[in-house]
C-alpha cells in the first residue's frame, strides 16, 4: 500500500502537492484492493466443489474442440472416488454407486484387489477396466449375481461366489454389443441342477427380444451345473475357453450366427446322475423352426459328460451347424446301472442328433462333423428304463434329419475293450454322407442304419433311411466271438422303402461278416449299391457256416473278399460282382446264380515238374488257356476234368499237348509242354528245358 502524509504525521500543514499526491495514492489502494478481493474470489470459485468447470480444455492437434476440465476429468471414473476400498469387505453400495456414475464413460478399478459385493449392474456402454481385479460374491443367491446391459466393454471379469445347494447364479448378460475380454466365474461349492445355477446367463430382461453381438474372448467356469446359457441370441462368439465341474457345460436355445471355439469341458459335477440334459453342448429350437442356425464349434474337447457330448435337440428343427475337430472322451460317465430313477432316461452317445419332436416335419438340417472323434463311450449300460440301452451309447447317433455330413471322423478306444457296442446309428434320416471315416474298435457293428421302434413322443423317429453314401472309409467290428459282428448291418424289421444307398470303395474288417441285410417286413430297400473290400475275419474262412454277405437279396454288390465255400452263397442281386481274395477267382451273378467268371492262375514250374490246378466248378466242363514266357509254350484246349475226362487241343504251337491222363513231371516228351486232365484235375507238365512261370486262364 502506498503511503499516506498526514498533518499530524508532519506536524505542519500539507504542501498543495502533497495533498494531490494523497488523493493518488488512495485511488491506487482503492484499486489494488479490488483486485485482491477479485484474486480471492476466483479462488474461492475454483476451490469448490465444480470449479473445475471454469478452466477450459483443448487437446493439442489440428480441429480439436475445446471443453472444460471438468467434463475431461469426468470422462474416466476410477471407484476410489466413491470410497471403495477393496479388502472383500460388502461394499455393494458404494460399487454401484461408482457404476452408476460410470454409466457411458470409463470405469477403472484398483489393481489386484478383491470387492466384495451381493448383487451388482453395469450399466449400459459403460467400460470397465478391472486392471486384475476379483469380484467376490459375500452371499449365494438364486438372483444374479451381476447383470451385464448393453454395450459394456470389459477387460476382465474375475468373479468368485459361494454357489452350493441352496442355489448361486453368477454372471446374467441382458443386453447387446456387449464385449468381455476374459470371464472366469467360479464356485467355491459345487451347485445343485437347477436353472439358478448358471455361471453364464445371457438372455434379455424382460424375456423375449433377440439378443445380438456377445463376444466373450476367453471363458472359465468351475462348479456350476451350467456353464453359459443362452436364449434368443445372434452373434454370440467365444474365443476359448474351460469349464470344470458341469451337468450342462454350454445351453444354446434359439441362438444364431455363433461361433463358439477352443472350448474343453472336463470332469462331471458330483451332482450329476446322467439324465437328459447332462451335456458338454446342448442345442434345442424353442421359438421357430430353424431359430437355432448356423453355429459353428471348432476345437472342442468334451470329457465325461454325464450323458451325451454333444446333443442336438429340443422340439423343433436346428439348421447349418458345423463341428470341426470337435472329440468326445468317455461320454455318459454318470450313468447307473440298473438303478436310474423310474422316470429317467439316460444315454452316452459322443454326438447325438435327434430332430425335433412336435411334427414329423421336424428334421435338423445341414449339419457337419468334420475331423470329429469319439473316444470310450460308457459300455455299462442297462436295460431299463427306454431310453437307457446299447442304441443310446453310441459314438454317432443321427435320429430325423437331413444332409448329415461326417468327412474324416474316428472313433478309438482308451480305458475299454472297444470304444461302444455300435458305430454310427442311422435312422429316419434323408441325405447322410460318410466320406473317410474310420469306425474301429468297435464291438459288434460299425455302421448300422436301421428302422426304428416308434419312439414316444417322436413322430416319425421310425421312419425310413433314405439316400445313404459312404464313401471310402474303414468300418471294424472288433469282436473275436464266431458269429458276432458285422461291419454294415442294416438291421429291424422294414416296413417302409429304404432307397438310395451307395457303398464306395469301403474297407470291412473284422467280425464274422461284411454286411447282413435283415429280411424285410412290407417295406422294402430300393437302389442299394455296396462296393467293398473285407478282410480280418476272426473266423476260419474253410469252415465258417455263413457268407460274407447275407440277408435278403435287396443289394447289388462289388465285393473284394474271402467268397467262403460255395455252398454258402452270399446274398446280392443280380449284376453283383464278387472278387475272391481267398481264391483268386471272379464270380457274377445273373439268373439268380453265381457263377465263376475268368479265372487266371499263375504258378511257378521247374523244369521236369508239374503242378494241379482245380477248374472252377461252374467252367468245367469249358476253355482253358496256357501260356508260358517262351514262344513254344502257349496253347487254348477244351477240357472236361470230372470222372470222364476228356480234352482237345484247338490251337497252340507245336510243343504243347493234352492228354487225359495224370502226370508227374516227366510222363511227357522232353521238350514238350504236356496238359493232363484226370479226377477233377488239370496237370501242367514243364519239359521245356528250364523254369518257366505259366499263367493259366479258364474261361
Amino acid at each position: 500500500m502506498s503511503t499516506i502524509v498526514t498533518r499530524a504525521g508532519k506536524g505542519a500543514p500539507l504542501t498543495w502537492a502533497e495533498a494531490d499526491a494523497n488523493f493518488t495514492n488512495l485511488n491506487t489502494d482503492k484499486l489494488e484492493v479490488a483486485t485482491a478481493a477479485s484474486t480471492y474470489a476466483t479462488q474461492a470459485a475454483l476451490s469448490a466443489e465444480d470449479g473445475s468447470q471454469l478452466v477450459g480444455f483443448i487437446q493439442t492437434g489440428t480441429g480439436a474442440v475445446p471443453t472444460t476440465t471438468q467434463t475431461k476429468l469426468r470422462e474416466v471414473f476410477s471407484v476410489a472416488d466413491f470410497g471403495v476400498i477393496g479388502d472383500g469387505s460388502n461394499e455393494t453400495t458404494t460399487l454401484q454407486n461408482a457404476l452408476n456414475a460410470a454409466e457411458g464413460s470409463i470405469l477403472l478399478m484398483d489393481g489386484e484387489l478383491v470387492y466384495g459385493y451381493t448383487s451388482l449392474t453395469i450399466k449400459q456402454n459403460t467400460t470397465v477396466i478391472a486392471n486384475g481385479s476379483v469380484f467376490n460374491r459375500v452371499t449365494a443367491s438364486t438372483s444374479p449375481g451381476i447383470v451385464i446391459e448393453s454395450g459394456v466393454n470389459i477387460d476382465s471379469l474375475v468373479i468368485t461366489t459361494p454357489g452350493g445347494s441352496s442355489g448361486d447364479k453368477g454372471v446374467v448378460i441382458q443386453g447387446s454389443n456387449v464385449i468381455i475380454d476374459r470371464l472366469s466365474v467360479t464356485a467355491t461349492a459345487q451347485g445343485v441342477y437347477n436353472s439358478t445355477n448358471y455361471a453364464v446367463e445371457i438372455e434379455s430382461n424382460p424375456s423375449g427380444s433377440n439378443l445380438s453381438n456377445i463376444t466373450i474372448d476367453n471363458f472359465y467356469c468351475k462348479y456350476f451345473s451350467a456353464g453359459i446359457f443362452a436364449k434368443n441370441v445372434s452373434a454370440l462368439n467365444v474365443g476359448s475357453g474351460l469349464v470344470e465341474y458341469y451337468r450342462t457345460a454350454f445351453y444354446l436355445r434359439d441362438v444364431a450366427n455363433s461361433d463358439l471355439s477352443n472350448i474343453r469341458c472336463q470332469s462331471t459335477a458330483s451332482t450329476s446322475s446322467g439324465g437328459p440334459g447332462e451335456n458338454g453342448l446342448l442345442i434345442e429350437s424353442s421359438l421357430s423352426s430353424g431359430s437355432s442356425h448356423d453355429l459353428r464349434f471348432n476345437g472342442w474337447t468334451v470329457v465325461n459328460a454325464g450323458e451325451h457330448s454333444y446333443r442336438l435337440g429340443g422340439q423343433l428343427a436346428i439348421k447349418n451347424v458345423w463341428f470341426d475337430n470337435c472329440v468326445s472322451e468317455k461320454s455318459g460317465s454318470s450313468i447307473v446301472v440298473n438303478n436310474p430313477a423310474a422316470t429317467e432316461w439316460h444315454g452316452g452317445c459322443g454326438f447325438k442328433v435327434l430332430g425335433g419332436n412336435t411334427t414329423i416335419t421336424e428334421f435338423h438340417e445341414n449339419i457337419h462333423f468334420t475331423n470329429c472323434g469319439v473316444i470310450d463311450c460308457n459300455t455299462t449300460y442297462g436295460t431299463f428304463p427306454a431310453g437307457h440301452g446299447v442304441n443310446n451309447f453310441t459314438p454317432w447317433l443321427i435320429v430325423m434329419a437331413k444332409n448329415v455330413h461326417l468327412d474324416n471322423c474316428w472313433t478309438a478306444k482308451e480305458d475299454q475293450a472297444y470304444v461302444s457296442r455300435y458305430g454310427i446309428l442311422i435312422t429316419a434320416c434323408d441325405g447322410v454322407y460318410l466320406n473317410g471315416c474310420s469306425i474301429i474298435d468297435v464291438d459288434l457293428v460299425p455302421l448300422r442304419p436301421y428302422e426304428e421302434t416308434p419312439i414316444g413322443g417322436y413322430p416319425g423317429s421310425d421312419l425310413p433311411v433314405l439316400n445313404l453314401h459312404v464313401n471310402g472309409g474303414v468300418f471294424e467290428a472288433s469282436t473275436t466271438n464266431p458269429g458276432d459282428g458285422v461291419c454294415l448291418y442294416v438291421s429291424e424289421n422294414a416296413d417302409y422303402d429304404h432307397k438310395n444307398w451307395t457303398v464306395s470303395g469301403a474297407t470291412f474288417r473284422g467280425g464274422a461278416q461284411a454286411v447282413r441285410l435283415s429280411t424285410v417286413a412290407s417295406g422294402s430297400y430300393e437302389n442299394i449299391h455296396i462296393d467293398f473290400s473285407y478282410f480280418g475275419s476272426n473266423v476260419t474262412e474253410s469252415t465258417y457256416v455263413d457268407p460274407p454277405v447275407t440277408g435278403g437279396e435287396y443289394a447289388i454288390v462289388n465285393a473284394r473278399s474271402p467268397y467262403r465255400p460255395t455252398a454258402y452263397v452270399p446274398s446280392a442281386l443280380n449284376g453283383s460282382i464278387w472278387q475272391d481274395t481267398l481264391a483268386g477267382q471272379i464270380w457274377e451273378k445273373s439268373d439268380g446264380v453265381w457263377r465263376q467268371g475268368k479265372k487266371t492262375v499263375s504258378v511257378v514250374i521247374t523244369d521236369d515238374g508239374f503242378a494241379t490246378i482245380v477248374p472252377p466248378a461252374e467252367l468245367d466242363p469249358g476253355f482253358i488257356l496256357i501260356s508260358g514266357s517262351g514262344t513254344t509254350k502257349h496253347m487254348m484246349a477244351w477240357y472236361r476234368a470230372t470222372t470222364s475226362p476228356a480234352s482237345s487241343k484247338y490251337a497252340g504251337a507245336a510243343a504243347t499237348v493234352i492228354v487225359n491222363t495224370a502226370l508227374t513231371g516227366t510222363t511227357g516228351t522232353d521238350g514238350n509242354i504236356t496238359v493232363g486232365v484226370q479226377n477233377n484235375l488239370i496237370y501242367i507238365e514243364n519239359r521245356g528245358g528250364s523254369s518257366d512261370t505259366f499263367l493259366i486262364t479258364f474261361l
